[in-house]
């Protein structure tokens, strides 16, 4: 299934060690037996600025917004809310999936 999907996705994590975290997570039934597969995406705009080469190049020009969005999605991920809390920050730079049993 990685091999299929690895055309949509980029991560610094590899293969080997996805089959790993998925193993383990079988292998204990964290987070109550499934899962919540979220995708997001930093946005920005296009310019072109002096780089550390001295010269103008493209760069994009982050948006604050989604970075500080990305930053509480880590977050959460690394200190998770207490169950029962209403997740009411969602927004149109991420999307919630169903849970994977």
């Amino acid at each position: 299934m990685l091999d299929a999907l690895q055309p949509y996705f980029r991560m610094n994590i590899s293969s080997d060690e996805i089959r790993a975290l998925v193993k383990l997570q079988l292998q204990y039934n964290l987070d109550d037996k499934h899962w919540t597969i979220e995708k997001n995406y930093l946005e920005g705009h296009d310019s072109f600025k002096n780089t550390y080469s001295g010269s103008n190049a493209y760069v994009m020009s982050p948006d604050k917004e989604s970075i500080a969005n990305a930053k509480k999605k880590i977050k959460d991920v690394m200190n998770p809310p207490k169950k029962g809390k209403n997740k009411s920050n969602k927004n149109s730079d991420s999307e919630a999936e169903e849970p994977v049993d």
